[in-house]
């Protein structure tokens, strides 16, 4: 199975990190380019890595239903 499969259905590349592929949006937490053009940043390990190396429960702003 493909470790980095871009979103292009006709690329055969299975490590691509063409920006284009992307749509330019980049998996790098820490780059602010609207229109990210490093293809170092397009790594999908980059975003798995940042997942699950960060505690998302800051962004929780479920309130707890009590239907009792």
């Amino acid at each position: 199975m493909a470790e980095n499969r871009c979103y292009d259905s006709d690329c055969n590349d299975d490590n691509c990190f063409n920006p284009e592929h992307y749509n330019y949006i980049c998996f790098d937490p820490n780059c602010e380019d609207t229109h990210c053009e490093n293809p170092k940043h397009y790594d999908k390990k980059l975003l798995k890595e940042y997942q699950e190396n960060t505690d998302f429960n800051a962004f929780d702003h479920r309130e707890e239903i009590d239907y009792d």
